[in-house]
């Protein structure tokens, strides 16, 4: 009777094993001579198949690492605006629904010409949410800006 507990034991390492591990891919590409924190002013192009507010997230993600980042469709693009922003993601659901893959594309705005691009993709709900796959992807691309614009206020100092 002893063997059949060990047994079971074995099944439920292994069993756990094979559903909580996954492994996220990453890819990542720029053109050479390419620095990509010296564009100050980028902006996310909506996508139409987009109903979750991605490019929301993106906008707000770039501006917590200190860039003037906007977003909207391509035909509200500002005159200012030095580098543009695609993305794809996909969900899927199991259980719920989780974002599986984002893909950005960054391009010149004038002319619109593709200077880098990043990938990940991450097959499993347990690791994170969509916010924490766009910091992954933004942070491998973009430097941030020093300082970044701190998420919260900063303390008020008592007056003398």
């Amino acid at each position: 009777m002893r063997p059949a507990v060990n047994m079971t034991k074995i099944f439920v390492c292994l069993a756990s094993l094979l559903i909580f591990s996954s492994c996220a891919q990453v890819a990542s590409r720029t053109a050479k001579n390419v620095d990509l924190s010296k564009y100050k002013h980028p902006y996310i192009i909506h996508s139409l198949t987009d109903g979750r507010g991605m490019d929301k997230i993106i906008t707000r993600e770039l501006i917590k690492l200190g860039y003037d980042a906007s977003s909207g469709p391509q035909t509200m693009m500002p005159k200012y605006a030095d580098v543009v922003i695609r993305y794809q993601d996909r969900w899927t659901f199991d259980f719920t629904t989780y974002m599986i893959q984002i893909d950005l594309q960054v391009y010149n705005s004038h002319p619109a010409n593709l200077v880098a691009e990043d990938s990940y993709f991450r097959p499993s709900f347990t690791g994170g949410s969509e916010v924490d796959m766009i910091d992954v992807v933004l942070k491998r691309l973009f430097k941030a800006h020093v300082p970044p614009i701190p998420s919260t206020p900063p303390l008020e100092e008592p007056a003398l």
